[in-house]
Order: C-alpha cells, then sequence, then structure tokens
C-alpha cells in the first residue's frame, strides 16, 4: 500500500464532520436487529411511518401519485379481504407482478395478515415457473393481468392451490377502477372493495423471526431456489442501507430495478 492511499488520523479529522452525520444512522442500525421473538415487524413499522406522515408521497408512478395514508388503506382491504378467504399467519402466497403501485399493495396486504410472499421472476415460463410455484407450496397466487398468459399455461401443475385461490389484479390504477381479469381468475380489487381499510388487528402478533419474503436465485446453475427472509433481517437492512445512502426526507428514490430482485426489494423498496 502507498502512502498516498492510507488513511491518517489527519484525515479522519478532517472528514470528523461526515462520520459524525452517520451516528444516529449506525444506532439505528445497531438496535435494528433485535430479539427476533419481539411483536414487531415491517407492516407495523410502516403503520407508524403512517401516523407521522400520513399524506406524505410514497409512490410516483407514471401519473399515479399515492400518500402513504392511500397506501396504507389501499393494502389493509386487499389483507381484509385475503384474511376473510382463508389466508393465516405463516403461510405463503405467490405473488408475480410487473414494477407498479398494485405489487407493493399485495405485498404490504399479505404481511399484514402474517404470510410470507413467495415474489417470482417474471421472466420465468414453463416448467422452471411451475417449478418456483411449487417449490414454496402457497396457498394462495396473485398475478398481474400482464402476465397472466404465463400462469394460465402452467396452472394445471401447480400442485398446493386450489381452483379459489388464483387471484388477478388489473393493469389499470386500481384505484380509480379494478379493471378487467380473465375470467379463471378472482379479480383480487373488484372483491375486496367493500372491505375494510383498517389497520387489522392480527399484524400486532407477527414477531420479527416470522417469515416475509421469499427470494429466489436466478437458477443459472440449475432451478431456482428459495431463500426466506425474515422480517428482522428486513429491519436490519432498512437501517443499515441507510448509513450507505443517506436519505433525507424530501428525496425522491429512482427504482429501475424489479421489486422481486433482491437488491430491488432492499436497497430501493425499503430505503
Amino acid at each position: 500500500m502507498s502512502q498516498t492511499d492510507q488513511v491518517t488520523p489527519l484525515d479522519l479529522i478532517l472528514h470528523s464532520n461526515e462520520v459524525f452525520k452517520r451516528v444516529p444512522a449506525i444506532f439505528r442500525a445497531y438496535l435494528a436487529n433485535r430479539n427476533p421473538d419481539e411483536h414487531d415487524c415491517i407492516p407495523r413499522i410502516f403503520e407508524r411511518t403512517v401516523e407521522k406522515y400520513p399524506n406524505r408521497p410514497v409512490i410516483f408512478y407514471l401519473d399515479r401519485v399515492l400518500t402513504y395514508q392511500q397506501l396504507n388503506e389501499e393494502a389493509n382491504r386487499v389483507a381484509h379481504y385475503l384474511r376473510d378467504q382463508g389466508l393465516k399467519r405463516g403461510q405463503v402466497v405467490a405473488l408475480v407482478m410487473h414494477n407498479r403501485p398494485e405489487f407493493l399493495i399485495s405485498l404490504l396486504a399479505i404481511s399484514k395478515v402474517g404470510a410470507c410472499a413467495a415474489l417470482l421472476n417474471t421472466a420465468q415460463r414453463g416448467k422452471v415457473l411451475a417449478y418456483s410455484i411449487n417449490l414454496v407450496e402457497p396457498q394462495m397466487l396473485i398475478v398481474g393481468t400482464e402476465l397472466c398468459d404465463a400462469l394460465t399455461e402452467v396452472r394445471d401443475q401447480l400442485t398446493t392451490l386450489e381452483e379459489k385461490n388464483f387471484f388477478a389484479v388489473a393493469d389499470v390504477d386500481t384505484q380509480q377502477q379494478s379493471g378487467d381479469t380473465p375470467q379463471s381468475y378472482i379479480n383480487l380489487m373488484a372483491a375486496s372493495e367493500h372491505s375494510p381499510r383498517t389497520n387489522l388487528p392480527e399484524t400486532a402478533a407477527i414477531c420479527r423471526q416470522d417469515h416475509y419474503v421469499y427470494l429466489y436465485t436466478s437458477g443459472t446453475t440449475g432451478m431456482p431456489k428459495a431463500a426466506i427472509t425474515d422480517h428482522n433481517r428486513i429491519c436490519s437492512m432498512f437501517y443499515l442501507i441507510n448509513v450507505i445512502k443517506q436519505l433525507k426526507p424530501t428525496d425522491v428514490y429512482y427504482v429501475p430495478l424489479p421489486l422481486f430482485h433482491a437488491t430491488g426489494l432492499l436497497a430501493c423498496w425499503t430505503g
């Protein structure tokens, strides 16, 4: 190592202001990794944020803007409906949809019930897609209409799903209209239209060690593998990433990555 590559005490002093700025974020990251039995989770953290900033924008998508309150209410109505259809804490819901607000609404709804979302690669087709779904043995499946054709091709190969548990979400602004879905799928937004928009009481029972999402490997050397990620790990990633990015409340974060990808979900959405 040359002398120009070495960090001297003088360098630390000269840049101490930037280091001190990160101390609160470092401390929050340290506290984030808590007792896995603690009753706290991603949706509860989100609900607390809603209480603080209900009217602050949380999603910009095309010409749409959703506030924290709006996103929470949309997720709540879907969560109430899924729970009423039999979804329980610890069960799995397969989710396959392109990046749009309805993806995040569905993911938040699933987590509010205490279930785990399996985030499927939207490029998968045929036997690889069927394998990825069967691997996690989901009780329900939610698909965007933009991907219904791919799902329909393998539907008869899915071994754990009952016919009543296939849901579709139209590729439209579902706050304004539920849109059209194939007859072989239940229109999730139409079916949940009259469900309550209040927070679920079941969310308070979720622990840090409960499963939050399945994230899949690329499958470049074989079939994809599903890696489980719990609420505790996601919470830790929230704050660790913020130590690096130093985001401010007024920042807008552009997300070009697919949300089913670990980097897209952890570094962008949770950031």
